[in-house]
This record gives structure tokens, C-alpha cells and sequence, in this order.
């Protein structure tokens, strides 16, 4: 039920998208308006939203501006929210400021390739402190992650914590929390049923702790469900990410990487 009412709400923004297109045709603007249509977060179901899964930070991404973008065509290069407001000074042709982390996406935008554009970053960080009160400390759970084309690598700075919030914490029914967005119905079944044959597997993907190292291979695992940061066989992906990760995180003063 959760999925197919996600479903009903892709078919209302599709119509209002529509008409919001509409509009722009009837005054004449369709040709000089650069249309974007993105989302904040991942789906509120469980290993999505408020991780750094790719089912939490994966965000749809079209763009449409009349005759300058070449239509019908998928990009794979990893870009990032942050890339969204240099992108639009560099086609508006105002200076970006220095201490933007993001960058223009200009040259993807306005290439004819499909798949990936060369030259064009090959990797974006994504991260998390906090989301909600779900903790007795009031804290929330540090993550980082560095996210290519096939491979995840996610550094987790509190692993004895409970990711998605402490057991005890209880909600007004009494219910742990494991989390205070809305906890819908995947959610609230896996709570239920944490402790019953079949689904406590389940929960403790959902819930459970993780290891201070993830790293996922997302073509072969696409909800990245098996950790590989402890496979030798993967020992040097781990730490050519992991040593990226870093250098990102140095270069723009992440207060993480000095602890």
C-alpha cells in the first residue's frame, strides 16, 4: 500500500507538471524557461529516507529547455542537489562563488551524449547528522558516503548506535520509534513483527546496527543489502573510495574527518 500511494502521487504531480508546462506555452515562455523537476529525499519506507542508501539519496532528475537540451536522453554521471544553483548562475552567465561545493552541470546539460558525459566528476558525497528526535541524547547518526556509478562506500562514525533511533525510545502509543517520520505501513509492520519468524531478518536489516564500514556493489546488489567492506576481494575499491571520501571531506572542512 505504501508503494502504490507513492504511485497515486506520481500521477498527480504528472498532471499538475502538465499544466504547469501548459501555462508556459500559452505566454510565450516555453522556449526561454529551463524546467527541473527533482525531490528532496528518498521514500519514507524503511533503508530509504534519512540513509545513505541510494533508495534514500537517489533523487529523479529530468531537465527540459525547449531546443538546447537534445531530448530522449539518459545521463549516468552522478551529480548532486548542491550542483543545482552553480548550474543555474553558470547558464544565467553570473560568476559562481568561490565557496560553492557544488558544480555547474553546464557542460552535461548542453552535451549531445547520452550515458556518461566525459570529463564530468565521477563521484558525489552525500550526508547525515541528524533527522529527527529518535535518540535519549538527542543525537542523531553521523554518516558519510562517496556514491560512483557501480560502488557505494558509506563510513558510519557512531557504529554502537542504533541508526534509525533507540528501541526505548517510545512513541505516544507507546511504540519504539526507530525513527519519527511517518512511520507507514512497511514500517509499522516490521516493528510488529520484529520478533517473528520470517520477518526478524527483515528488522534487522531495517533497524539493526551496521558496521563502521559499508561498502556496496550496486550493479550486482541494487538495495544494497550485502556489506562487502570486509571482502578482501574488495579491498582495493574500498580503499580507493575510501581515500577519495577523505580528500572530499578534507577539502571542504568537514568536521567528521578531524575527529
Amino acid at each position: 500500500m505504501d508503494i502504490s500511494d507513492y504511485m497515486g502521487e506520481i500521477m498527480w504531480a504528472e498532471k499538475y507538471i502538465n499544466e504547469m508546462v501548459q501555462i508556459l506555452e500559452d505566454k510565450g515562455l516555453i522556449n526561454n524557461t529551463l524546467i527541473v523537476i527533482t525531490s528532496d529525499n528518498g521514500i519514507p519506507i524503511p533503508r530509504s529516507k534519512a540513509t545513505l542508501y541510494d533508495h534514500g539519496v537517489r533523487m529523479p532528475l529530468v531537465m527540459s529547455w525547449a531546443d538546447k537540451i537534445h531530448s530522449g536522453r539518459t545521463v549516468d554521471n552522478p551529480v548532486s542537489l548542491i550542483d543545482m544553483a552553480p548550474t543555474f548562475l553558470d547558464l544565467a552567465r553570473i560568476e559562481i562563488p568561490e565557496e560553492m561545493t557544488g558544480r555547474s552541470l553546464k557542460n552535461i546539460i548542453l552535451s549531445e551524449q547520452s550515458g556518461t558525459v566525459k570529463n564530468e566528476r565521477d563521484f558525489v558525497v552525500s550526508a547525515i547528522e541528524r533527522h529527527v528526535f529518535c535518540r535519549a541524547q538527542r543525537e542523531g547518526y553521523p554518516r558519510r558516503a562517496i556514491h560512483t556509478e557501480d560502488y557505494a562506500y558509506i563510513i558510519n562514525f557512531e557504529p554502537t548506535w542504533w541508526p534509525c533511533g533507540d528501541p526505548d525510545i517510545l512513541d505516544k502509543n507507546g511504540n519504539p520509534r526507530f525513527g519519527d517520520c511517518d512511520p507507514g505501513r512497511i514500517k509499522s509492520f516490521l516493528i510488529e513483527n520484529s520478533e517473528s519468524p520470517g520477518f526478524s531478518d527483515y528488522f534487522e536489516i531495517c533497524f539493526g546496527k551496521v558496521k563502521r564500514e559499508q561498502l556496496f556493489d550496486k550493479k550486482n546488489d541494487p538495495d544494497m543489502i550485502h556489506n562487502l567492506a570486509y571482502d578482501k576481494n574488495y579491498s582495493a575499491i574500498k580503499r580507493e573510495l575510501k581515500g577519495e571520501l577523505k580528500e572530499y571531506l578534507k577539502a571542504t572542512g568537514d568536521p567528521r574527518i578531524f575527529k
